[in-house]
C-alpha cells in the first residue's frame, strides 16, 4: 500500500516534470530530437503500476483519443514530415501536459499552483510579445507607442521577422477574463484572509495592466471584439445590474458598426499595403480555397501545417505579394479540418465544447465561490479565444497554444474535484456521456460530413462543426434533461 502511494505521489509530479522537461525539443522540433517522444509515456506507466489504470478518466478523453489517432494518421498523409513535424510535436506535448496537470491538480493547493503556474505563462507571452512581435501600424496612437518597443527578438523557427501581432493577442485574451474575475473575487474583503491573498489581488492588478497594454499595442480588432464580447459576458453572470447595461452596450456597438461600415475599404490594395493584415475579404477567399482543400481530402485533410504547400493561393489574392507566407487559413474550424480531416474536426468541436460544458456544471453546481471564480473566468476566456478563430486562428499544435491545453486541464481538474462531493456523485454518474457511445456519435458524424463534402461541402462542414459541438455539451444537455 505505502509503495502504491509512492508511485502515485511520483506519477502526478512526474506527469508535470517530464512534459516541462521535454517542452523545448518539441517546441521547436528536429527528428534528430524526436526520441523525446518515447519520454513522454513514463508518468502513464508509473500510474499504470500504482493504480491498475494510466490515468484518471475525464470527459474529454474519447475526443482526445480521436485527435491524437488523426495526428498519428496525418504523420502519413503529410507530403513533407518535417514541415508538419512542429504541428505534430506541439499536439503531443499539449495532450501530455494535459494529462499531467489534470492529474496532478488533484487538491486544493495543488489547483491554485496550477493557475498560478497558467498566469506566470501569460507574463512569459507578455514579454516575449513586447521583444519580439513584429509591429504593424494601423492607428496611428497605437502605432507610435511600439515604438518603445523594437522587435529584437527573431530568427525563431516559424517567426523568423517576429511574432504576429494577431497571435499574441489571440493568446492573451485566454488569460484576461480569469485575472478580472480573480481580481472582483479578491477584491471582496471576506475573500482575503491572510496577506497572501492581498498580495494575489495585487499581482493580479499588475498582470492585468500588462496585457491590456500588450494588447493595445497589437491592434488586433479581432482580439479586442473578442475580449469585450467574454467580458461582458462574464459581467452579466457575475453582476445581475450589468444584464442591461450589457445589452444596451451591444446595441450600441451594432449600431456604431452600422453607421460607420468598417468592413469597406478592406480589401483594396491600398488598406493592404498600411499593414501585412489579411483583411476580411482575403479571409473570405482563402475560406473558399481552403474548403475545395478540404474537399480533396476529407477522410485525412492534407497533414498539419501543410495549408502552405497543401492549398493553392490565387496569385491576385495579395495585391502583387505572392510570396506571403501563410501558417494558417484564418479560421480554426477550417484549419482542424485541414489538418486532420473532417473525423479530425468533429473531435476538435467536441473537445472545445465538451471543456465549456465542464466549467458550466462547476459554476452552476459548485458551492465553492473560488471554484465558481475560476470557472467563470475561464470559460470567458475560452469563448473569446474561439471567437477570435472565427476570423483567425491559433492552429492545434502552434507554440502558444500549449496555454490552451492547460486551460482544458484547469476544466478537468475543478470538475474532478467537484465530483468528488458526495452531494454531487449521482448527478456526475448521470450525466456523464459514455465513452464508446460518444466514439459511435463521433463515427457517423465523421462518415455523414464526409459522404456529403464532395456535393454539399458548405452543408458537410457544418454538421461536422456543429454535430461536434454538440457531441461535446452532451454532459449539459443531459444534465438539463435529467433535471
Amino acid at each position: 500500500m505505502v509503495t502504491d502511494r509512492k508511485l502515485t505521489a511520483l506519477a502526478e509530479w512526474t506527469g508535470i516534470a517530464v512534459p516541462a522537461a521535454c517542452a523545448p525539443f518539441l517546441l521547436f522540433p528536429q527528428q534528430r530530437w524526436m526520441w523525446v517522444l518515447v519520454v513522454l509515456p513514463i508518468p502513464w506507466l508509473l500510474r499504470l503500476m500504482a493504480k491498475r489504470r494510466s490515468f484518471e478518466r475525464t470527459a474529454l478523453d474519447p475526443f482526445l483519443l480521436v485527435l491524437v489517432m488523426m495526428v498519428g494518421i496525418s504523420v502519413y498523409a503529410t507530403p513533407d514530415v518535417e514541415l508538419s513535424l512542429g504541428k505534430i510535436a506541439g499536439v503531443l506535448l499539449g495532450v501530455s501536459f494535459y494529462c499531467g496537470l489534470s492529474q496532478f491538480a488533484n487538491t486544493e493547493t495543488r489547483l491554485r499552483w496550477v493557475i498560478g503556474a497558467f498566469l506566470a505563462g501569460g507574463i512569459g507571452v507578455v514579454v516575449l510579445g513586447l521583444i519580439g512581435t513584429a509591429w504593424w501600424i494601423k492607428y496611428p496612437t497605437a502605432g507610435g507607442l511600439t515604438t518603445l518597443f523594437p522587435t529584437r527578438l527573431t530568427g525563431l523557427p516559424g517567426a523568423e521577422n517576429g511574432f504576429n501581432p494577431n497571435a499574441v493577442g489571440g493568446a492573451l485574451i485566454l488569460f484576461v477574463p480569469l485575472l478580472a474575475t480573480l481580481i472582483v473575487y479578491y477584491a471582496r474583503r471576506k475573500n482575503r484572509s491572510s496577506g497572501v491573498h492581498t498580495l494575489a489581488l495585487g499581482a493580479s492588478l499588475a498582470i492585468l495592466l500588462s496585457m491590456g497594454g500588450t494588447l493595445l499595442l497589437c491592434q488586433s480588432r479581432a482580439a479586442w471584439l473578442s475580449l469585450c464580447g467574454a467580458l461582458a459576458l462574464a459581467s452579466m453572470l457575475r453582476f445581475r445590474v450589468m444584464r442591461w447595461a450589457a445589452l444596451g452596450v451591444c446595441v450600441a456597438v451594432v449600431l456604431l458598426v452600422l453607421m460607420y461600415r468598417p468592413w469597406v475599404g478592406w480589401g483594396s490594395p491600398g488598406r493592404f499595403a498600411e499593414s501585412a493584415e489579411i483583411s476580411l475579404l482575403q479571409r473570405v477567399a482563402l475560406w473558399s480555397q481552403a474548403v475545395h482543400a478540404i474537399q480533396g481530402a476529407p477522410f485525412v485533410g492534407v497533414g498539419m501545417n501543410m495549408f502552405r504547400k497543401g492549398v493553392i493561393i490565387p496569385p491576385n489574392l495579395f495585391y502583387g505579394s505572392h510570396d506571403k507566407d501563410l501558417a494558417h487559413c484564418h479560421n480554426q474550424l477550417l484549419q482542424a479540418a485541414l489538418d486532420l480531416g473532417i473525423p479530425g474536426l468533429v473531435a476538435y468541436g467536441a473537445i472545445w465544447a465538451g471543456t465549456l460544458a465542464l466549467l458550466w456544471r462547476v459554476w452552476r453546481h459548485t458551492r465553492d465561490s473560488f471554484h465558481r471564480t475560476v470557472a467563470l473566468g475561464l470559460v470567458c476566456g475560452l469563448l473569446a479565444q474561439f471567437a477570435f478563430g472565427i476570423t483567425d486562428a491559433i492552429a492545434l499544435g502552434a507554440k502558444v497554444g500549449i496555454f490552451w491545453w492547460i486551460a482544458l486541464a484547469l476544466a478537468a481538474s475543478l470538475d474532478q474535484l467537484e465530483i468528488r462531493d458526495v452531494d454531487r456523485a449521482s448527478m456526475s454518474n448521470s450525466t456523464s456521456l459514455r465513452p464508446q457511445y460518444a466514439l459511435l456519435m463521433w463515427g457517423v458524424l465523421s462518415l455523414m460530413s464526409v459522404a456529403l463534402v464532395g456535393s454539399h461541402p458548405y452543408v458537410a462542414l457544418s454538421i461536422a462543426s456543429a454535430g461536434g459541438l454538440c457531441l461535446g455539451l452532451a454532459p449539459v444537455l443531459c444534465e438539463s434533461r435529467s433535471t
